[in-house]
């Protein structure tokens, strides 16, 4: 949802003091995520992919995006 909203325009506000994490025991299978992770990657719009890439890996970039 960021990202869709990034490429609306749209303000987001993140707060990167939460986090999710899964404990042991809640059947969360990781490999079956990164197999369903890919699959979604692969199919997802080329605009929407860029700004995911650089929502998640360097924020100056995104930020360099809308300038």
């Amino acid at each position: 949802m960021n990202g869709i909203s990034f490429l609306k325009k749209r303000p987001v506000i993140r707060d990167y003091n939460h986090v999710v994490e899964h404990d042991k025991g809640t059947a969360y299978n990781k490999t079956s995520a990164s197999q369903e992770m890919t699959k979604l990657w692969e199919n997802l719009p080329e605009d929407l992919r860029v700004v995911l890439s650089f929502i998640k890996s360097d924020r100056e970039k995104l930020v360099n995006y809308f300038r």
